[in-house]
């Protein structure tokens, strides 16, 4: 008959240090008890998210950020061997770095935050990281005091001392197989180099404007980009009435978007990995998809993860 309970996958479940919690609440108290943290993850429409948050149904509202997924292939593989022991299967659900030149002291910025898992390889889950100016770094507080920024990390004691400078801004055990990826991703980053790194982004974004002004605007595209390089990173969004579906043919072939609603096409490549070529190749598939109109045979309605 319990209301609520909360436990770790780290040690028995094997997914290792920074390995997501989960958390059980009675199914007739789910939908009237509230997550303090409103985050994209827990919402009825994780990718819209210009709107006013709406919680998701039932256990899902509760969820906040990307679970670390690396983490949970190793849960999965835990409770797969657990269930083949006859023990009940407890089932976990989830799923500008090097792009632009930011000198974040030299602009006199006092925060700044930014991820991981795209531009420096981390994957899905991987953590975030937080600038903090260095003069503001005491003064601050972190409203989350979870162990890990705490001056004694295993004191756990009646009350809480932050640790000194920014590593009081720490929360839990971060997910270590993803840094062990971002970390990687930042060494290659830093030996290429952010300034080459940002102008191979800016050829090959106006390389593939120049491709879309010329083969998708005749099918109904849109620019929604800055055609200013310097106003953009190394993303280009392109409006189309059925991006959804043309979203869900170009992943049948190859090619990996993402959709942003409520009509967005988003094509990010990668300088660091991605070659001209490839540009080149997208929006060729694009053209052809769009053109034979086969993209109108996919559902029109998005899914909840775009």
């Amino acid at each position: 008959g319990a209301d609520l309970a909360v436990g770790c996958t780290y040690k028995y479940l094997n997914g290792g240090p920074g390995s997501p919690a989960y958390l059980y609440v009675r199914s007739d108290l789910q939908s009237s008890l509230r997550q303090p943290i409103q985050g994209w993850f827990g919402a009825s429409d994780q990718f819209a998210m210009h709107q006013a948050y709406e919680p998701g149904p039932g256990i899902d509202r509760f969820l906040v950020g990307t679970p670390p997924v690396l983490s949970l292939v190793g849960v999965e593989e835990g409770v797969r061997v657990l269930a083949a022991a006859g023990i009940e299967r407890l089932r976990a659900k989830g799923q500008a770095m090097t792009s632009y030149l930011v000198k974040l002291a030299d602009a006199g910025a006092d925060l700044a935050v930014g991820c991981t898992y795209k531009y420096l390889n981390g994957g899905p889950g991987a953590p975030a990281y937080l600038y903090v100016r260095s003069e503001l770094q005491e003064s601050l507080r972190q409203p989350i005091q979870g162990w890990f920024g705490a001056a004694d990390q295993f004191a756990m004691g009646a009350s809480y001392v932050p640790a000194p400078g920014i590593d009081r801004f720490l929360v839990g055990t971060p997910p270590v197989l993803s840094l062990v990826a971002a970390e990687e991703g930042a060494r290659v980053s830093a030996e290429a180099g952010i300034e080459r790194l940002r102008d191979k982004g800016r050829a090959m974004t106006s390389y593939l404007i120049a491709l879309s002004s010329a083969w998708l605007e005749p099918l109904g595209f849109r620019l929604a980009t800055p055609p200013d390089p310097l106003l953009r990173g190394s993303h280009v969004s392109l409006e189309h009435p059925a991006a959804w579906q043309v979203c869900q043919a170009l992943l049948d072939r190859g090619v990996v978007p993402d959709y942003r609603t409520p009509d967005r096409l988003r094509l990010g490549p990668a300088p660091l990995t991605t070659r001209f070529t490839e540009v080149h190749d997208a929006l060729a598939v694009i053209r052809d998809v769009v053109a034979s109109e086969v993209h109108l045979t996919y559902p029109a309605e998005p899914a909840r993860v775009t």
